[in-house]
C-alpha cells in the first residue's frame, strides 16, 4: 500500500462522514419541514458544501503521483478534510432538535 492510498482512506472517511452530514441533515429539515422553515440561505449552503466536499475529493484524488510526503503535508491535508466535515457539522449540527430554526442558526453561526 503507497502512502497515498493510506491516505486516500482516511480522507475519503473523513469527506463521506462530511457528506452523510449534510444529507442526513437534509433529510431532517426535509422530514420535519411542517414544523419549521427551511431558509433559503441555508440551502444555498447545503448545496455550496455538498459541492465543495466533491471538488475536494476529486482534487485530492490528483494528489495521487504526489511522491514526497512528509508528516507537514499529512497533517496539512488531513486538517484541511477535516475543515471540510467541520463546516458540513456547523451547517447541520447533531442533536438538532425539531423545532429548530434553521434561519436563526444560521445567523448565529454565521458570525
Amino acid at each position: 500500500m503507497t502512502d497515498f492510498e493510506f491516505l486516500s482512506v482516511l480522507i475519503s472517511i473523513v469527506i463521506g462522514l462530511g457528506l452523510t452530514r449534510l444529507l442526513s441533515g437534509l433529510g431532517h429539515a426535509y422530514h420535519f419541514r411542517r414544523s419549521n422553515k427551511i431558509d433559503a440561505a441555508h440551502v444555498a449552503w447545503t448545496i455550496a458544501i455538498f459541492f465543495l466536499l466533491i471538488l475536494n475529493w476529486w482534487v485530492f484524488l490528483l494528489w495521487r503521483g504526489f511522491d514526497a510526503w512528509t508528516f507537514t503535508v499529512f497533517f496539512t491535508v488531513v486538517m484541511w478534510a477535516t475543515s471540510m466535515y467541520v463546516l458540513a457539522v456547523a451547517l447541520y449540527p447533531p442533536q438538532l432538535s425539531k423545532r429548530a430554526d434553521y434561519r436563526v442558526l444560521f445567523e448565529a453561526n454565521r458570525t
